[in-house]
């Protein structure tokens, strides 16, 4: 698909929007490399046109919490081909797939250094900004000649709204208008070609699972990264520690003199929001007489991946929620187990 690279040559303009509802953010763009139908799409395509070096703000639509721009991150490689296996999310897309699971060509680009927003943008202050922000892209269409693939949709019937897209362009004179992303102008823009190229992820392997899918050899690198920070802290806590979590359904077992924990750990590479739990960890989070849950969240940890495909991990940020109790008001569920009724027609 052509695109009307109007940035290019234009160091200034290396910004995006990912307009997103993953669980974790700031590890990679992830897209297919066509719609539903085969046809190639300029929101998909813009992902093959992110470069090393540039700025990608998130903006996070996760259901139940408030739709903002909530951090950035910067592309540490290039655009790399590989497969999705996955659904789209827009209520048209999942009704037309009828939950078909599709695999098909996408593309991926690593992302690194995640940052929170010290200010959330959200979608009302955006409101607030919308007069502000048609003119400056009226503007930008005035002297851009054809698309421009910004990130808001305006009109005259309903307030801002963000474009129906995976991915987006966002000018730097969007940027300068909205005084909280003003940090993100900071971000180096000379980049370590030789460091990039040490930490760059390989083609993640092929996933049969619904949804954006993470590499499973960076995924039990992470998962071992927050086990061992959650194992080293317990035991800095005067605690003896084992790793149950083979045969139980919570990780580590933690005894002191007078205590007993059941201690749930999660890790991730982005900024943690939300976490997966088995219907099993959730019974066993319902603290009984005997022992009390913790939940440990082990996020933001860097890696990056050797030639041989090995993982290093370092850093992130350990936070703990002590006398741990899933609310119901806060558990949303992403699936069922069916049990078929009898006489199903063969």
């Amino acid at each position: 698909m052509a695109i009307n690279e109007w940035w290019s040559g234009n160091d200034e303009q290396r910004y995006w929007l990912e307009i997103t509802d993953r669980e974790t953010l700031g590890t990679n763009l992830f897209a297919p490399q066509a719609d539903r139908s085969g046809q190639q799409t300029w929101s998909y395509t813009l992902v093959s046109l992110v470069r090393p070096g540039d700025v990608v703000l998130h903006y996070w639509k996760q259901a139940g919490q408030q739709k903002a721009i909530v951090g950035f991150s910067q592309a540490i490689g290039n655009p790399e081909e590989t497969s999705i296996s996955w659904q789209p999310h827009g209520t048209y897309g999942r009704a037309a797939d009828s939950g078909r699971q599709r695999s098909r060509p996408a593309w991926q680009v690593p992302l690194d250094k995640y940052r929170d927003l010290a200010s959330p943008v959200t979608l009302d202050y955006l409101r607030e900004l919308e007069p502000r922000l048609s003119a400056v892209s009226e503007e930008l269409a005035d002297t851009i000649d054809g698309p421009l693939y910004l990130p808001f949709a305006f009109s005259d019937k309903r307030p801002l709204r963000t474009a129906q897209a995976y991915l987006a362009k966002l000018p730097v004179e969007i940027i300068t208008a909205i005084p909280e992303l003003q940090e993100v102008l900071t971000v180096p823009d000379i980049v370590d070609r030789a460091d990039l190229e040490s930490r760059r992820p390989r083609t993640p392997r092929r996933s049969r699972a619904t949804g954006y899918q993470n590499d499973p050899v960076l995924r039990s690198a992470i998962e071992r990264h927050a086990m061992s920070w959650g194992l080293r802290h317990l035991e800095d806590q005067g605690f003896l520690v084992e790793d149950v979590g083979a045969t139980n359904p919570f990780d580590i077992l933690a005894i002191s003199e007078d205590q007993e924990m059941h201690v749930e750990v999660k890790g991730s590479s982005g900024t943690c929001t939300t976490v997966e739990l088995t219907a099993g960890e959730v019974r066993e989070a319902h603290a009984s007489d005997d022992y009390e849950s913790l939940l440990v969240v082990v996020d933001q940890i860097a890696w990056s991946r050797s030639s041989d495909g090995s993982i290093a991990t370092q850093g992130g940020r350990l936070r703990i929620w002590e006398a741990w109790e899933p609310d119901d008001d806060r558990l949303v569920p992403t699936s069922y187990r069916y049990t078929l009724p009898p006489g199903g027609v063969e």
